[in-house]
């Protein structure tokens, strides 16, 4: 019975094998680098990204380029893949369009990254999340109140 439960651990670790070796690659490293310089390092981005695939084993199916390209993604909009925090999530998608049909990863900025997003443009004082439960009882909102209330 240890025997079956070895042999069922072996694809997840090859794959994150070959995983490990395509961003060893040197044209991979120095696409992330370049792409990386201003808010992570390459290694950073090749950590999280295996991390990301221990904690949801289908992102080893997904082809190479396409994790590639939403940690690409990733790292243009300066959110850290890999959801701990919220900020950035890798996300295996099923793709009819490629040939043959199959997983490709998307990257998905979650709210707390584009809240992030908000702050560093500077044209965002202040961020405010409200409950608006008016709606579900069946009564219709209320326009926000502007112009002068002392009347």
């Amino acid at each position: 019975m240890a025997n079956t439960a070895i042999q069922k651990a072996e694809p997840a670790s090859t794959g994150a094998n070959q995983l490990k070796a395509f961003f060893d690659r040197v044209e991979v490293r120095n696409k992330l680098a370049e792409v990386a310089s201003n808010h992570f390092t390459a290694d950073e981005l090749t950590r999280l990204a295996l991390l990301a695939a221990s904690r949801q084993p289908d992102l080893l199916k997904c082809t190479q380029t396409s994790v590639l390209r939403a940690l690409i993604d990733a790292a243009e909009l300066g959110i850290k893949p890999g959801g701990v925090m919220g900020r950035g999530y890798l996300v295996p998608r099923w793709n009819n369009k490629i040939k043959p049909a199959g997983l490709e990863c998307c990257f998905d900025p979650g709210w707390r990254g584009l809240a992030d997003i908000a702050r560093r443009s500077g044209k965002v004082r202040r961020i405010e999340a409200v409950c608006d439960r008016a709606h579900r009882r069946g009564r219709p909102r209320e326009a926000p109140v502007t112009g002068d209330r002392s009347r």
